[in-house]
């Protein structure tokens, strides 16, 4: 444990420089910072997307601490952070602890890393990406810094392996809408766009707008409706899984007549390998539509 006294000067020095908390991330392609050469660090996360990774290509001994995420129902990965510490993601407490390396979700702070580095404790922004194939790449780096590079180099087939195997040699698939509770959606720029391509379908928002997390106006749905909805979320929060289909006629409507495609939250809250469990489960469904289509 570092000592508690050169904890609160070190603080106190770096605060007193009047650092600005100014949010950086490394995704849009860009590479991860290179790995140190000390081989399986320490590892605390402080953050859902953290949490995956980590639980995904760490040991079971390296990790110290995961976010209070790490077992919620968006998370894959809930029956394997059982029993593991967490942490509240405060720099006195990841400082205490000891970690070696802290990873971090989408974005952290220029004073979060300086802070850390004042104690010999590396970052990991793991930035975010839009792209599968730039996640695919992503996933031996992120390997490299958690000291498991097979592990990561495995990971990465097995995740181009399902992601090809998903591919619709056709190449015309449905046109979907995609539909979250809140009302939102996933247009041009999204990971779950760069999913439902993968999966074989024509994802109307893209075509249509707007880019982003925005949802399709409803009228744009009436008057040119999609042969199916891809609904996700609703698992995540059960009160509102029934009331939320309920309460938009459109979508009620089409779960009557069967073309409501339901993915599990947790397939894809971060750009993280499991989201190829998602297009796998998309693709299967495709086919089903397909063939009831004919």
């Amino acid at each position: 444990m570092k000592p508690i006294v050169a904890l609160a000067a070190g603080l106190a020095a770096l605060l007193s420089l009047g650092i600005a908390a100014a949010h950086v991330g490394a995704g849009g392609g860009q590479s991860l910072p290179p790995a140190t050469p000390a081989a399986k660090p320490r590892v605390a996360s402080t953050a859902l997307c953290g949490d995956m990774w980590v639980l995904a290509l760490a040991d079971r001994d390296q990790i110290l601490s995961l976010s209070r995420d790490a077992a919620g129902p968006s998370s894959p990965y809930a029956g394997e952070a059982a029993g593991l510490p967490r942490n509240r993601g405060s720099l006195e407490e990841l400082i205490a602890g000891d970690a070696g390396l802290v990873v971090t979700g989408q974005g952290s702070s220029t004073q979060m890393r300086r802070v850390l580095g004042r104690f010999g404790i590396a970052e990991l922004d793991l930035g975010a990406t839009s792209d599968l194939q730039e996640l695919a790449d992503k996933i031996p780096q992120v390997g490299k810094r958690l000291g498991q590079p097979e592990r990561g180099k495995a990971l990465r087939a097995a995740f181009l392996h399902d992601i090809a195997a998903a591919a619709d040699p056709g190449g015309v698939g449905p046109v979907v809408a995609y539909y979250r509770p809140d009302g939102g959606g996933a247009g041009a720029g999204t990971i779950v766009d760069a999913a439902l391509s993968a999966a074989g379908y024509r994802n109307m928002q893209r075509r249509t707008g707007p880019a982003g997390w925005g949802g399709i106006p409803l009228e744009q749905i009436v008057m040119t409706p999609p042969g199916a909805f891809v609904v996700s979320y609703f698992d995540t929060q059960p009160p509102a899984r029934n009331a939320g289909l309920g309460r938009n006629p459109v979508l009620r409507r089409a779960a009557e007549q069967g073309v409501v495609l339901p993915v599990p939250g947790k397939l894809w809250p971060c750009d993280h390998p499991v989201i190829s469990q998602a297009v796998t489960l998309l693709a299967g469904e495709r086919l089903r539509l397909e063939g009831a289509f004919r």
